[in-house]
């Protein structure tokens, strides 16, 4: 077994590749609160089969408008909100149909 590989990743139960991060330059966020919800992201990825995860940026503090801010409030289940982090992803779907998701595109920023 390689030295740094999950077993599951070894398993191939999931994908595991190397996943550029860009923490922009924020005023809410520290770099730790960014690597948590990095984290979450990454482990999401992970599960889905065949699609390869390139890189995550924080979409900057501009997604914490006021408008941003009532409309994610005003979901079900949600409320109370003062802060949000926005992130695109960078990511490469499989050779067949994935979902909604073209079959082996690479999507920027989604």
């Amino acid at each position: 077994m390689d030295k740094g590989i999950t077993l599951e990743g070894y398993l191939g139960a999931v994908n595991e590749t190397e996943v550029v991060l860009d923490y922009g330059d924020s005023a809410l966020f520290s770099k730790e609160e960014l690597d948590e919800v990095f984290t979450r992201i990454k482990c999401q990825f992970a599960s889905w089969k065949g699609v390869e995860l390139n890189g995550l940026k924080y979409a900057g503090d501009e997604c914490n408008s006021e408008e941003n801010l009532a409309w994610l409030n005003s979901l079900e289940g949600t409320g109370g909100y003062t802060r949000a982090v926005e992130v695109l992803s960078s990511f490469h779907t499989p050779k067949e149909a994935y979902g909604t998701l073209e079959a082996d595109h690479q999507y920027e920023d989604y």
